[in-house]
């Protein structure tokens, strides 16, 4: 079961991490398989580190195009394709696979389509998902069920696995999230700073604030700050962290909702 829930978990990463990154704008297919040098020896290394052999830069972009290669000139995908085109929401694609596309300008839109349009981003990402899992093995352990062997196929895995390191790479390490990430880490450390500061206390709800009081080791005192903090919402933190650092007007009314 454990083995089931790792492979699952590897096939989801890889594929619907793809979907919401060319959802959010934060590539293309065809950025993608454009990636820069530095950037295709960041995935190799990380692929090397992760299947424990040499895996180098060739290796890599070539992967990455027979991914996409493989998957655009699908059946299925070359379907979605053609009724998109029919439906006047494919932006005018022609029906050609990833190899055959050699008008720079016809490439351009199929990349930008497979991003925009819900309808062939999900047909890409089914694609992606039914040719993993058909190379997918069971091995079942009739004495112990539990203990029964999942395992990819062929380079079933190697697909897996740099799928997996292309997103983090061109997605979860790019400038706009980090950019969030370090907003957000940033709201939390001020909040935490001032609730613990000389009068700090005072800005919590009574209810926290009475817990605050009542405790007397700092230790406790603390947690009771993080409980407070780990129970707000995003709106909530953002409102207080805006309330204590911006300039200008502030109010204690507000509207009923």
């Amino acid at each position: 079961m454990v083995q089931l829930f790792d492979r699952t978990s590897d096939i989801a990463n890889a594929t619907y991490d793809l979907e919401d990154a060319l959802k959010g704008g934060f590539v293309t297919p065809l950025a993608l398989v454009s990636m820069d040098e530095s950037s295709l020896e960041a995935v190799a290394a990380a692929v090397s580190d992760e299947l424990g052999r040499e895996f180098a830069v060739e290796d890599a972009l070539q992967e990455i195009l027979a991914i996409f290669g493989r998957v655009i000139s699908s059946t299925k995908l070359q379907g979605a394709l053609s009724e998109a085109k029919e439906a006047g929401t494919g932006l005018g694609l022609a029906e050609a696979s990833w190899a055959e596309v050699h008008d720079t300008r016809e490439t351009h839109r199929v990349s930008c389509a497979l991003s925009a349009s819900g309808f062939l981003r999900t047909a890409l990402t089914t694609e992606l998902v039914g040719d993993v899992v058909r190379d997918v093995s069971f091995e079942l352990d009739s004495d112990c069920p539990p203990v029964s062997r999942v395992t990819l196929l062929g380079d079933t895995r190697l697909r897996i696995v740099v799928l997996k390191t292309l997103i983090q790479k061109a997605v979860t390490l790019s400038p706009r999230l980090r950019i969030a990430d370090y907003r957000g880490e940033k709201i939390m450390q001020t909040l935490i700073d001032e609730l613990r500061g000389e009068g700090g206390a005072n800005l919590l709800p009574s209810d926290f604030r009475d817990l605050y009081d009542r405790y007397g080791s700092a230790a406790k005192k603390k947690r009771v700050i993080c409980d407070f903090l780990a129970g707000m919402t995003d709106s909530h933190a953002r409102e207080l962290y805006s309330s204590l650092t911006t300039a200008g007007e502030y109010t204690v009314f507000r509207p009923r909702e």
